[in-house]
């Protein structure tokens, strides 16, 4: 069943407190239920060495590329190739010298057009951008872009552009296009209610991520079964809740600087934790646990939508996955599996 709707404002203030927002959009659509529902099985593939394999992105292909978050080793990545199941190479030195990175959130990396980018944060925040030739040849060239403000959540539209959030919630924009060498706002892409607050502002946070072509972002809420999609030429923004319809239950607290924001309650639920994108559709690693659950950073479903915003699919496994990996043409699809510790593969 689906209706679209306008959404009123309510907002509920105790310990927790939740709200539905009315959105910017002309049109929220509202569902309750994925018109297909399709549960896999994986076969193993290869194992990985990885202490803390915490992310995965899929080059060509044909190579692997793994994100170890245990930030115990010289360098952040490695590079597999899938065909002989073999190591390539690893690249990106751990540290806070130029060319290096002390490390990163999950989802603040990224491959478009051929250049792998990462978000670094700890020692000075700025971007790192590397032509993925480059890194295969053995000649990495990270060049680097200093970012003053905090972004909350940013990602690569080309080497110079990126869609961010500001993390600081003082930003009237939800999202924003952003130029790196020049450190400033292009033009504001979407807004936040007028009423809204900046404990609303954090409750609401997200991840954003781009269409292949540069012409779309999705933007995936953390404690929200919701997306917002904006085209990025028109400013056009759909909104997407369901099938389950939460809004954030968090609480309200000030920081060391007397500010309002939220944090999670004994209620805060995960919900999108990992992206892919493709030409036609968008996946998103759909969590639903209590942020005190054990596995509430993995999940076992993936949600397929297009690029209007219609569901298309929910993809449901038998155990746990920590990431996972489209092929271009959408016909396989790569998980790591944390229980077995293999990269596992299934058709679609």
């Amino acid at each position: 069943m689906r209706k679209y709707l306008l959404l009123p404002f309510l907002l509920l203030l105790s310990e927790t407190y939740g709200f539905s927002t009315p959105d910017t959009s002309k049109k929220t659509l509202v569902f309750e239920k994925f018109p297909v529902e399709q549960i896999v099985k994986t076969t193993r593939l290869f194992r990985l060495q990885e202490k803390e394999p915490y992310n995965i992105c899929l080059l060509k292909d044909s190579i692997m590329l793994v994100r170890d978050a245990a930030d115990e080793k010289k360098y952040h990545f490695s590079f597999y190739n899938i065909k002989n199941r073999k190591l390539i190479l690893h690249a990106l030195k751990f540290g806070g010298k130029r060319g290096q990175s002390p490390g990163f959130m999950g989802n603040s990396y990224g491959i478009i057009k051929n250049t792998l980018w990462v978000h670094s944060v700890g020692v000075g925040d700025k971007f790192l951008i590397a032509d993925i030739d480059s890194i295969l040849n053995h000649k990495p060239a990270f060049f680097e872009f200093k970012v003053e403000p905090f972004f909350y959540t940013a990602a690569l539209i080309d080497s110079q552009t990126a869609v961010v959030t500001d993390g600081e919630y003082d930003s009237p924009y939800k999202l924003q296009l952003w130029d790196l060498p020049a450190q400033k706002m292009i033009r504001p892409l979407t807004s936040y209610p007028q009423e809204f607050t900046r404990a609303q502002r954090s409750a609401y946070e997200g991840f954003v991520f781009i269409h292949p072509s540069g012409t779309k972002c999705v933007l995936a809420a953390r404690y929200a079964d919701r997306i917002e999609i904006c085209d990025l030429e028109s400013g056009e923004e759909r909104v997407v809740k369901g099938p389950e319809n939460y809004e954030p239950m968090m609480k309200a607290f000030k920081d060391s600087h007397g500010r309002e924001r939220s944090g999670r309650s004994s209620k805060t639920r995960f919900s999108f934790r990992k992206c892919k994108t493709t030409e036609k559709h968008i996946y998103l690693l759909y969590s639903g646990s209590n942020h005190l659950a054990a596995h509430a950073s993995k999940g076992k479903y993936i949600y397929v939508y297009d690029w209007e915003g219609n569901p298309v699919k929910k993809i449901i496994f038998k155990n746990y996955i920590q990431d996972f990996a489209v092929s271009a043409d959408e016909s396989k699809l790569y998980v790591y599996n944390p229980q077995t510790r293999y990269i596992e593969t299934t058709k679609l």
